[in-house]
């Protein structure tokens, strides 16, 4: 066994797998970097990157949690806007129905077909064919 092996307290393993001294180094557990030191301020540079290295996973741990949050509102509330945007549809197209009746409402859906209208001329005049639109309003959306 090598003078190396045996200060890394691995016998045969550490010069078997050179892998596992890299990630002990890149961890801070290589004893090399301590061993010029007295034991007492070895062991006190141990705690101090112990401290350090458990602080930055919790805040890591933290700023992952906060960021899978965010993502979670952002798609709660794009699902609350689908769900608006397709009550809209339903709207609109039962007031075409007659099957509701309010002057707000057929205002609002003269307003929307009039707008529709603009942007289907729109596309015709930039060459663009017009999005598919879904006659029913149904997105595929239960409920």
């Amino acid at each position: 066994m090598s003078d190396e092996a045996q200060r890394d307290g691995q016998g045969g393993a550490a010069a078997a797998d050179p892998g596992k001294k890299d990630a002990r180094a890149r961890r801070g557990g290589d004893d090399r970097e301590f061993e010029s030191l007295s034991p007492a301020l070895s062991d006190a540079m141990r705690q101090v990157l112990g401290v350090i290295r458990t602080h930055g996973r919790r805040q890591l741990e933290h700023i992952a949690r906060r960021g899978r949050e965010r993502l979670d509102l952002i798609q709660a509330r794009r699902d609350l806007d689908r769900l608006h945007q397709k009550l809209g549809r339903e709207v609109v197209n039962l007031v075409e129905a007659g099957e509701l009746d309010h002057p707000a409402l057929r205002q609002r859906a003269a307003r929307i077909r009039a707008q529709e209208e603009v942007v289907r001329e729109a596309e015709r005049q930039q060459g663009a064919g017009p999005a598919p639109v879904d006659p029913a309003g149904d997105d595929g959306d239960e409920g």
